[in-house]
């Protein structure tokens, strides 16, 4: 309820002193010791922090700030106050998932045990977008479509890409794309209590989501051969979110709305956020 109510006062701040700010990422720092992926929505305002010298300095807040609390006070409200011990990322994983990206047909992922999988095309105006963008976003797709079953779960994400891995082990990047593919990838998790941690494949390894990547779904299938026999259907909303020519901007009502419709359940808009601890009968 403190953090709640300390994010209320920081939403509309358009400058504050560095002591104030660190003052800020020091409370949240201390929740991240439950809240797991915390630290993801952290490091920018400790960047932030940097940019001036002395304590008595102000600091301009940015975009980048404002995105990193809305995560913050999105999530929180939510919050029932407990956490599982988090496993760690040599933890023996329950699920494993394959996934990859083409530069010019489209993206496509796997799992086992379940043996789920999906795949789609590129619309044009991803053609040009950044290879860690489109390697990053089947594994949020992942997350997004089969988390409500992943609750409690270990999921270990195999891609090729050593750069992505990277990126899923610091959570940091500066192209604004991929933060905006983090944020919603840390949320689902959060949101149905699944842990995940990356590992690099080789590509010669990776060869069923690499056919699916390229549209080859009978390959594909011959060298699955235990996959289901239709693919899982990515949501229209959740392609809008994440695909759309302009998504929805992460501070604005529509993204919400949309991710509502997703996750099936009602998001609270941080602007009318709950005064009293969100309780949990789970």
């Amino acid at each position: 309820q403190r953090l709640q109510d300390m994010l209320v006062t920081w939403h509309d701040r358009k400058a504050c002193t560095k002591r104030e700010l660190l003052s800020l990422v020091g409370v949240l720092q201390h929740a991240t010791m439950v809240v797991r992926f915390g630290m993801a929505f952290l490091r920018r305002m400790i960047e932030l922090a940097k940019a001036t010298r002395e304590y008595h300095h102000m600091v301009r807040l940015n975009r980048d700030f404002r995105s990193d609390v809305q995560w913050w006070r999105l999530f929180l409200p939510r919050w029932n106050g407990t956490s599982f011990l988090y496993p760690g990322i040599t933890a023996t994983p329950n699920i494993t998932v394959y996934s990859d990206a083409s530069g010019s047909w489209g993206y496509g992922a796997w799992c086992e045990p379940e043996m789920h999988w999906f795949q789609g095309a590129w619309p044009p105006w991803w053609q040009d977008r950044s290879i860690t963008a489109k390697e990053l976003l089947p594994i949020v797709l992942a997350a997004a479509v089969w988390g409500p079953q992943w609750r409690g779960r270990v999921i270990r994400y195999r891609c090729d890409n050593a750069a992505i891995v990277h990126v899923i082990h610091t959570s940091r990047s500066t192209e604004p794309l991929v933060m905006q593919l983090l944020r919603g990838l840390h949320l689902f998790a959060m949101e149905h209590a699944f842990y995940f941690s990356a590992m690099h494949i080789a590509g010669t390894d990776n060869g069923p989501a690499d056919s699916l990547s390229r549209n080859h779904a009978a390959l594909f299938r011959s060298q699955v051969p235990q996959a289901s026999p239709i693919p899982d259907t990515l949501h229209p909303t959740l392609m809008q979110l994440f695909l759309a020519e302009h998504p929805p901007d992460w501070l604005s009502n529509s993204w919400r709305q949309q991710l509502t419709t997703i996750l099936g359940k009602v998001l609270q808009n941080p602007h009318n956020a709950p005064t009293t601890p969100v309780s949990s009968n789970t």
